[in-house]
């Protein structure tokens, strides 16, 4: 069923609240069963994307604690079934709003490492029924004695996975300052939840993009601006574009006086 219903997550919610509604031991009951099963959908769908002797593999997780993916229910699932390899943690979201919505990836080979960053979250029906795309990096592993530069993109990555505070991804972190990654001149922009203050407030969201932008060169005066933003929410863009949107996000991605931009709102026909 998992598998095959072009929206089963939203098939298995519709389900379940229809016997959250029947006060019945039985619908406690089934309530129970068509959550195991849903749970063990989405570790088999991820698990069976790897080469069968890579399964045992260990993976850590780290998934959202107020929306998405409920880390107790993955944990009881993990240990009911004795996946040994899984661990999973929580995202710590001191905020009232936001997720956790990284959608990272990075895998370890015999000789370096491979990250993904994708437009997809890590369910069946993102990749199966609709149009996706992922940024993909890799480096190889440094040879003994060598030593790592860590700047840019690997600076960035392990500077990200660092604000997690959890112990589980020291290993990820040495792993990536032991990665030559020195080709790759891209660079990652990131956010994490919480209040900031200068100068810790820049090394987040659009106020890096502002820092790293000042570093690139400027166009002529007289050259066409135009930036193309995308967005999933727009309620929180403020009532009038003069209160953030121009200000803020707009200078942090030019800092000119009269650049144009055009938001666009992606929708359903």
């Amino acid at each position: 069923m998992i598998s095959t219903y072009i929206n089963s997550e939203e098939m298995f919610e519709s389900v379940l609240e229809g016997y959250r509604n029947y006060n019945a031991k039985q619908g406690a009951a089934v309530i129970k069963k068509l959550d195991e099963i849903r749970l063990r959908g989405r570790k088999r769908d991820m698990t069976g994307q790897y080469p069968a002797p890579c399964r045992q593999s260990p993976m850590v997780l780290v998934v959202g604690e107020k929306m998405g993916s409920d880390k107790r229910s993955l944990q009881q699932e993990i240990s009911a079934n004795k996946w040994s390899n899984v661990s999973v943690h929580g995202a710590r979201l001191p905020l009232p709003f936001g997720t956790h919505h990284t959608k990272l990836s990075i895998f370890e080979s015999e000789t370096g490492l491979h990250i993904i960053v994708s437009t997809a979250n890590l369910v069946e029906g993102d990749w199966d029924q609709k149009t996706q795309c992922f940024y993909y990096a890799s480096g190889p592993f440094l040879n003994s004695g060598s030593v790592a530069t860590e700047k840019g993109f690997s600076k960035d990555l392990c500077d990200y996975l660092s604000e997690y505070h959890l112990s589980d991804l020291t290993y990820w972190i040495d792993r990536i300052k032991n990665c030559d990654l020195s080709d790759i001149s891209d660079r990652l922009v990131f956010s994490v939840p919480g209040y900031h203050q200068v100068p810790r407030l820049n090394k987040f969201g659009h106020p890096s993009l502002a820092q790293l932008l000042r570093n690139r060169p400027v166009p002529e005066q007289s050259a066409r601006r135009l930036f193309l933003a995308q967005c999933s929410s727009i309620g929180s863009l403020g009532a009038k574009r003069e209160t953030w949107l121009l200000p803020q996000f707009l200078h942090s991605l030019q800092g000119a006086k009269e650049p144009g931009l055009v938001l666009k709102y992606v929708c359903y026909r």
